[in-house]
This record gives structure tokens, C-alpha cells and sequence, in this order.
């Protein structure tokens, strides 16, 4: 299959290509996983601190990438949630350990043996990928894979924020940075909350103006 692999530690100012094309033997699915034809994968600011070292890859050469969306084409013996032919996606979050008390409390994130999708296993630019069955999702027809791929790490990361902020309809409701998690969590948050005034707080000039697109009240820097 032919995949993307960064090799080492990278300085970007000094590389813009990090990552070199290779090709490698498709992967074989373990008693519980599941092999997935990759349709797409969508970029995230952590490859970035992967590639420069801020959260280090586990091993070289490594693919990256933990927005994936495709098709499951072969399933381990012991696989069962999935049938082949069906659309998945992969996030952040590529194994825990399932036994400890923030496995068991639905907090596989905090787990000691918490292994991140492309970084600490292979991740979703290539052509295929393997991922336990319980740690893909199903994508709903709703979704193109294109739209798919970012609700599964910046979709997620704004939802979470959200339900932590224990918001309730009418409050203001302020954005910090109004990127690629910002923008989508917007839309959520006036489906959720219609009475609620937003305000985003941005440097960016075409953020503010995309927020005032997608409905905030009021847009300006840190400073106003």
C-alpha cells in the first residue's frame, strides 16, 4: 500500500516535507480488529507537534493521522461489531488497556496505557489501516467522508468542551480562538442553545468574519 511516513524529529521551518511516500505491506487485522480501506483523513494541529517533537511519535518510521474515515474490508476472528462493507471512522483515541477505573468510567483518554491513533500506532495517511473494533465508529450516511473526518478530533474536542462548560440556553457563551474545533462546535451551540449570545475572540481577521457568518453576536481580539 503506498503511505506517508515521517522518519524523524523534524524542525518545520527548516523541512516543509516532513513526511515521504513509501510503500509498505497492508496491514493484518488481530483477533479483534477490523482492516479499513482509508477514504480520507483529515489533518490536525497535533501532527504538527508530532513531527516537531512536542508530543513525540513512539517509534520511526510512523504514519500519522487520527481523523480516518473508510470501509471496513476484512475483520479478525473474533470481530463482530462491524460487517465488511461498512463506513467507519477512527479518532484520537486508538486502544486503552479496559480494565482500569477510567476505562471503566468511560475515560479511556486518562487510561496509563493509552496509545494515540499515529502516534503511538499507525495511523490514517495510507491507503489502509488497522484499529481495534471497539475504538471505530460508525458514520452516519448523513455525513460525506470528507465532513466526517474532522467531527472525530476537532468536532469531539469542541463537543467535550461544551458539555464540561455546563452551559445552559441563554448564557453567554465565549469562544477562545475560533479554529477548525471553533467554527464546528458554533453550529452545535446554536442548535443547542438558540437564545444564548456567543462571543469569539480571535486575532485572525478572516475567523472573526467566518464567525459572524456562522451566527456569533459579537467578534474582536483578546484586547476588546
Amino acid at each position: 500500500m503506498k503511505a506517508m511516513v515521517l522518519s524523524q524529529i523534524e524542525n518545520l521551518q527548516i523541512n516543509h516535507y516532513p513526511l515521504q511516500p513509501v510503500e509498505m505491506p497492508i496491514p493484518s487485522p488481530g483477533e479483534r480488529d477490523i482492516l479499513i480501506r482509508v477514504s480520507t483523513c483529515g489533518v490536525c494541529r497535533t501532527e504538527l507537534d508530532e513531527i516537531e517533537g512536542r508530543t513525540p511519535p513512539a517509534f520511526f518510521p510512523i504514519i500519522l493521522g487520527h481523523q480516518i474515515v473508510g470501509e471496513v474490508v476484512e475483520k479478525g476472528k473474533n470481530a463482530s461489531r462491524f460487517r465488511e462493507g461498512d463506513r467507519v471512522g477512527v479518532a484520537w483515541i486508538y486502544s486503552s488497556c479496559r480494565k482500569c477505573h477510567f476505562c471503566r468510567k468511560g475515560e479511556e483518554n486518562l487510561c496509563p496505557e493509552f496509545k494515540g491513533t499515529g502516534r503511538d500506532a499507525h495511523g490514517g495517511y495510507a491507503e489502509y489501516a488497522v484499529v481495534g473494533e471497539d475504538f471505530a465508529y460508525p458514520i452516519p450516511a448523513v455525513f460525506s467522508d470528507e465532513e466526517a473526518a474532522p467531527l472525530l478530533c476537532a468536532g469531539a474536542v469542541g463537543y467535550r468542551a461544551l458539555k464540561l462548560g455546563k452551559v445552559e440556553n441563554g448564557e453567554n457563551i465565549g469562544f477562545s480562538g475560533f479554529g477548525a474545533s471553533g467554527h464546528l462546535v458554533m453550529k452545535v451551540t446554536r442548535y443547542l442553545y438558540p437564545d444564548s449570545r456567543i462571543f469569539v475572540f480571535s486575532r485572525s481577521h478572516r475567523e472573526q468574519s467566518l464567525a459572524l457568518e456562522l451566527g456569533a453576536f459579537w467578534v474582536g481580539n483578546f484586547d476588546d
